[in-house]
């Protein structure tokens, strides 16, 4: 029964970070900042994945559709590069997940400033998982109303993405004591080497 208990609480505990990442930035940082482990996070990213996986790449998928533009690394088959989407988005969003975690990290220590992994792990792994679901249900609302451009939907996406970044900066702000201007400029940095990746690899799901 205990263990019921406990799960039933962390569940609701988890909920009630995600929920508050949405309207109120710094009861979020509070919620995230007592989670007791990075699992969280990584549960967060893992929705996350699955989220995009199977409502973002799997339809394309289904319906035989072309990326745009076609894919760089040439041993992959336009025809089926969706299917390869579905399977590689989650090892694709934990690299992603750790990797800007690890610059983050890095760059706090040689900076001299107050780091801490585990807090900086959940901040990302929420942030990915609050922002990706509205990604999600923005895509599919973008298809309804018949608007197929990857351009568009990526100018669009690019704008929604920067609530993370308010997230981010509150949470950062508050427990890290870490100015805003320094925590846009760590945003700028991750984006710069995270962004080549992605362009290699993603691709949007309209066309």
């Amino acid at each position: 029964m205990s263990n019921e208990h406990g799960t039933l609480s962390a569940g609701r505990h988890f909920l009630r970070a995600v929920l508050l990442g949405y309207w109120n930035p710094a009861r979020f940082a509070e919620a995230v900042r007592e989670v007791p482990t990075p699992a969280w996070g990584l549960v967060a990213v893992l929705i996350r994945a699955a989220l995009d996986s199977l409502f973002v790449y799997l339809p394309p998928a289904l319906m035989g559709w072309r990326p745009w533009p076609d894919p760089m690394i040439t041993l992959l088959h336009a025809e089926t590069y969706y299917w390869f989407l579905v399977w590689f988005t989650p090892f694709y969003m934990l690299f992603l997940w750790i990797y800007l975690a690890g610059v983050t990290y890095v760059v706090l220590r040689l900076t001299g400033r107050r780091a801490d992994m585990d807090f900086v792990l959940n901040v990302g792994g929420f942030a990915q998982l609050i922002v990706g679901a509205v990604l999600v249900a923005w895509d599919w609302g973008c298809y309804a109303l018949g608007t197929r451009s990857p351009v568009t939907l990526g100018i669009t996406h690019l704008i929604l993405a920067q609530w993370a970044t308010v997230l981010i900066v509150v949470a950062y702000r508050k427990f890290l004591d870490l100015p805003v201007w320094y925590t846009l400029a760590l945003y700028v940095f991750s984006a710069l080497v995270s962004y080549p990746i992605s362009m290699l690899v993603m691709r949007s799901p309209l066309h």
